[in-house]
């Protein structure tokens, strides 16, 4: 048997006050619990307050010990390079040295194979033989313009020069140089810009990259020469290098050898710095 409450039934009015009733309640918990929450998280956000003199202090103290240490460093960076300075003037000294005797070695074998070469008709086999002495003296007194510019007793004689001929002259000797083991690769750069450059130093620079590569790759690999034109922007130059943005010449040795860590190339421009054994050679040295 079905029981229709309206909303006149006094039986019905009651359940619908108390179902009001029961409602109310339950949102006064609600505003209740989320009052105690407010409270509860404003009793635990941190107050703001100013700072002590004792923060104050420990802010002085960081601040000091900062400004001592960077300029502790700067002090150790500028004995280093107090001490790399006497250490490059040492070596400059001992390069003279060492260039003035050889020098005074040098000039008798290139007389003599003058006169050799004077006596000696074309069809002379000794003629070859004085050539060869020539030549290689030729080379030594190269050497030592080279030791004597890097002590600081000799000018450097910069002059306009085509770099594909530069390294075309150089070929021959690379090849010899690198061994059979290693394939020589040469890219030549068409309608390559002059350059004004020592002659002396190109080459002295070219023979220590091509050493060093052969080293690199005792088995076998490959090495490759290449001129190009190229354009320097802004975006492209290393802020440690001085140059400007524009036009270059770019003159690049690349080998599939080994190649070097970073703690290497940390040491790359320095003077006679090598990893290598003494009977292996001085690397770029």
């Amino acid at each position: 048997m079905m029981t229709d409450r309206r909303l006149g039934d006094p039986d019905s009015n009651e359940m619908g006050f108390e179902a009001i009733g029961r409602s109310t309640m339950s949102n006064n918990k609600k505003s209740t619990i989320a009052g105690l929450i407010n409270a509860t998280l404003a009793l635990q956000a941190p107050s703001p307050r100013l700072p002590t003199a004792k923060d104050k202090g420990v802010l002085q103290d960081l601040r000091f010990r900062q400004r001592e240490l960077g300029r502790a460093k700067r002090e150790v960076q500028e004995a280093q390079q107090k001490l790399n300075s006497i250490k490059m003037e040492s070596v400059r000294r001992l390069t003279s040295g060492v260039a003035h005797v050889f020098n005074n070695l040098l000039t008798p074998i290139k007389g003599y194979s003058e006169l050799l070469l004077k006596w000696a008709g074309p069809a002379d086999p000794l003629r070859r033989c004085a050539e060869q002495i020539s030549k290689a003296a030729d080379c030594a007194a190269s050497v030592i313009c080279q030791l004597q510019a890097f002590a600081g007793r000799q000018m450097r004689v910069p002059k306009l020069l085509d770099l594909n001929a530069v390294l075309a002259d150089m070929t021959p000797r690379l090849r010899q140089l690198i061994g059979e083991q290693v394939e020589l690769i040469t890219l030549w750069g068409l309608e390559l810009r002059r350059v004004k450059a020592d002659p002396a130093q190109i080459e002295q620079v070219m023979m220590n990259l091509v050493l060093n590569a052969r080293d690199a790759m005792p088995h076998s690999g490959q090495l490759t020469t290449e001129t190009a034109n190229i354009e320097l922007h802004e975006t492209d130059i290393d802020p440690r290098v001085r140059a400007r943005p524009g036009a270059y010449v770019m003159l690049a040795v690349t080998d599939t050898g080994c190649g070097m860590d970073r703690e290497t190339q940390s040491h790359l421009f320095e003077p006679f710095f090598t990893t290598k054994d003494q009977s292996k050679g001085m690397g770029l040295g």
